[in-house]
């Protein structure tokens, strides 16, 4: 079912001959790309329809029953899927006004999914579903807005947009509104505003929005103007983000753990265990971090396959200091060794990163 949508390098010096570890000990930047929000599913109450009588709303006419339908087919819940018969009763009961229907269908379009992808017809839609109120709308005219898609570019107009959004209660538009007054790019029609941006990304952060957690924690972890720096806060905000599932928010952990930054006493395996998660991820700098954890054999093991398989991942996604501790640490390797860790990076490296 649809749901709505500088681095500080330390040398390590090491055994091998002209063996160089360069441990990356930076912190992840701000996450500056404002967001959109997905589309959204039918209400499973109790009063939820069955799949033959939604079809027969829908083919009578019935604009609720054709969004549901819309849904179905979108999410193959009960049919089989098909983007373009979801598209088209959303178009359905679009036309109709309804909200959610013409929300759908301009996400559908802007993202190609059943139809051919117009920036302007999905800009249109999200217009109409937006001047009814709907908060994800306003958010998503908002970003078109300000990036210039489908319409002029007006940042100014589009924080107007994410401001009603955010007025009601919409977490994604207050972490955009936190972005467009913390990024230079944003600059020329808005002035940066670190108190504005610390403010939207508080109210988000509290509010569960997992990238404005990491954004608050990257302002208390620099300080500045709106917030002093504070460690503690940083980690705390880190932690929350890391939980669910942020990668860049997960090696940010995993950096505070093996400097002991926060409050807390350093520790690797405590360290490992977050670049792993996030590694897992396919977040390049955690797999360059945890082969050196495993060629040191610092929090984890001694592992020379595993240290090169997570060299060789980092390097494929052209991470040179990797590429350079990946040849040199084959060098004390045996055939069989090597051959085992490219096995182990090639299966790794089939995920498809998560963010």
């Amino acid at each position: 079912m649809m749901v709505h949508a500088n681095r500080t390098v330390a040398i390590l010096s090491l055994p091998i001959a002209a063996f160089r570890l360069l441990q990356r000990a930076a912190m992840v930047w701000a996450i500056t790309a404002v967001s959109t929000t997905p589309a959204r599913g039918q209400d499973d109450g109790p009063e939820a329809r069955s799949p033959a009588e939604i079809k027969l709303l829908a083919e009578h006419g019935d604009a609720d029953g054709q969004f549901s339908l819309g849904v179905m087919y979108e999410s193959g819940l009960n049919i089989e899927q098909n983007d373009r018969m979801a598209v088209m009763w959303f178009t359905k009961a679009a036309e109709q006004g309804y909200a959610a229907a013409q929300y759908n269908l301009a996400f559908m379009i802007e993202n190609g999914r059943g139809v051919r992808r117009d920036d302007a017809e999905a800009y249109k839609w999200y217009v109409k579903a937006a001047e009814q109120g709907d908060s994800d709308a306003e958010n998503n005219v908002g970003r078109m807005t300000c990036e210039g898609r489908g319409t002029s570019k007006n940042v100014a107009l589009g924080a107007s947009w994410y401001l009603k959004s955010a007025a009601q209660g919409n977490a994604i538009a207050m972490r955009n509104l936190g972005i467009i007054y913390s990024d230079s790019i944003y600059s020329e029609e808005i002035p940066r505003n670190e108190e504005q941006a610390f403010k939207w990304y508080s109210i988000a952060a509290e509010k569960g929005d997992a990238y404005a957690q990491h954004n608050l924690a990257k302002m208390y972890e620099n300080g500045g103007e709106a917030c002093p720096k504070n460690d503690t806060l940083a980690l705390k905000w880190f932690m929350k983000a890391a939980e669910q599932g942020l990668s860049r928010s997960q090696f940010n952990c995993g950096i505070f753990c093996q400097r002991g930054l926060g409050g807390i006493r350093p520790s690797d395996s405590e360290a490992a265990k977050w670049y792993l998660k996030a590694a897992e991820q396919g977040y390049t700098e955690a797999e360059f971090n945890l082969g050196c954890l495993f060629y040191k054999g610092s929090g984890v093991p001694k592992n020379f396959v595993s240290a090169y398989a997570l060299f060789n991942l980092a390097a494929a996604d052209g991470h040179e200091s990797a590429r350079n501790n990946r040849d040199l640490l084959a060098n004390s390797m045996s055939a069989d060794q090597i051959a085992q860790a490219q096995q182990i990076s090639s299966e790794f490296g089939s995920q498809e990163p998560s963010e």
